[in-house]
């Protein structure tokens, strides 16, 4: 079977590309990318290489954050308003998480929950230059993040996982007066936990469901190594977060029947209870060590109807009662 090679959006680059502009000539690569086709894909390795090249033509340090600048709602495909769409800040992060390979297959989003703050991290699965980073980081900024907490903004913190620089001036110009904060273990956004209950004002349930099929079967396409399985296990995390998970429920998200995705994921050797339970049962643990969530509120944000039902499953997954987990977990 051949290898599924990472890839990009275009969209990155033709934002480079716009703040350039005329002051210097293209390279072969990064013009061909910067009028590829809306939609067209880009290996990673390319992509890397275009990157170099315009952060080594401009001799600009502060590249990534112009041109996450030259940024709009929509420039990176119907994401953008499946994010907009969301009931709520933690609805947007959710599908964040789900669909962030439909720009970029090296990035994750991840959310942590502690007892006072909420951490939304972007990691990457290689190692990024400083301006790649800062593009990620105030791309999410500019489109969402800043329309997401409107007046509550300056309560948000921005992390950077390199030292200080000397100049802010493009910092500021990015991110406004929001905090800055430099040599952190992540690049992330760090915020009052609350706030992830926030409704959105653009919050559309027909749209969002809509998008989130178109999306579902967008990521069909960018299927590689790990299969249909890893799909199915993010389709599933994020359902949960409304819903119960049913086969059916998840298979329509795939434009499959339930038949089709049960065979298909037979075929690799797993099916949709295995991996159900594998991701509530990873969800509940994280809620036990993160949150002072009560665990009737748990049972439900993993799709259990009681508290009764989900002890029995937790201690079935793990030989101890969520109790007993919460408890040795904070002893750690």
């Amino acid at each position: 079977m051949t290898q599924h090679l990472p890839t990009y959006s275009t969209s990155f680059v033709r934002a480079f590309a716009e703040v350039l502009g005329d002051r210097t000539a293209f390279g072969a690569t990064a013009l061909a990318i910067s009028k590829a086709r809306e939609g067209e894909r880009i290996a990673i390795g390319v992509a890397h290489e275009a990157l170099e090249w315009f952060v080594r033509s401009s001799a600009d340090p502060h590249l990534g954050l112009k041109a996450a600048r030259h940024l709009h709602c929509g420039d990176v495909g119907s994401i953008d308003y499946l994010l907009r769409s969301a009931a709520t800040v933690r609805d947007a992060i959710d599908s964040a998480s789900v669909y962030a390979r439909l720009i970029n297959e090296i990035l994750d989003v991840e959310l942590e929950i502690g007892e006072q703050t909420a951490l939304v991290k972007l990691h990457n699965t290689v190692e990024l230059p400083r301006a790649a980073l800062d593009f990620q980081i105030g791309g999410l900024f500019r489109i969402h993040v800043r329309n997401w907490f409107g007046d509550r903004l300056p309560a948000v913190t921005v992390w950077f996982p390199y030292d200080e620089p000397a100049d802010l001036t493009e910092y500021r110009e990015t991110f406004h007066d929001i905090a800055l904060a430099f040599g952190k273990p992540a690049l992330a956004f760090v915020f009052d936990r609350r706030f992830l209950d926030l409704p959105l004002e653009q919050a559309d349930p027909a749209l969002e469901e809509l998008l989130s099929q178109q999306a579902e079967r967008a990521l069909g396409t960018l299927r590689g190594s790990k299969g249909l399985g890893a799909d199915v296990r993010r389709a599933i995390a994020q359902t949960l977060q409304r819903r119960r998970a049913s086969l059916a429920r998840v298979a329509s998200r795939f434009g499959m029947s339930p038949s089709t995705l049960a065979r298909r994921l037979d075929e690799e050797g797993t099916s949709f209870r295995e991996i159900l339970d594998a991701v509530r049962m990873e969800l509940a643990a994280r809620y036990l060590r993160q949150s002072p969530l009560e665990l009737a509120d748990i049972a439900k944000r993993v799709g259990f109807c009681d508290s009764t039902a989900f002890g029995r499953a937790f201690r079935r997954w793990t030989g101890q009662t969520p109790r007993e987990y919460r408890r040795r977990t904070a002893l750690m």
